[in-house]
């Protein structure tokens, strides 16, 4: 399973609106406000797509100024290298 952990800004006084939006989201694991504008979390996609899914329905939440990756990986369940492979698979 694909994870990212991402920092997101936030306008610093919609964050707790934001935060709250964020932690209904099943896919996503919050680490509370820092700094009064950045939220730190972690999202869970069943692919990488999925993974992008999730960040853009982070990025439409008002008050969100981006959505930046800090790493992402796979769970140590899931062999990396078949994502990988599926993914050369589609753009071939």
């Amino acid at each position: 399973m694909p994870v990212a952990g991402v920092v997101v800004m936030v306008v610093e006084q919609k964050g707790d609106a934001v935060l709250s939006a964020m932690e209904e989201m099943e896919e996503v694991t919050t680490y509370g406000i820092h700094k009064k504008n950045y939220i730190v979390a972690v999202l869970e996609g069943d692919s990488s797509r999925h993974l992008e899914e999730i960040s853009g329905r982070i990025q439409a939440i008002d008050g969100v100024l981006g959505v930046f990756p800090a790493y992402v990986g796979f769970d140590e369940e899931e062999d990396p290298h078949s994502e990988a492979e599926a993914m050369q698979r589609v753009v071939s």
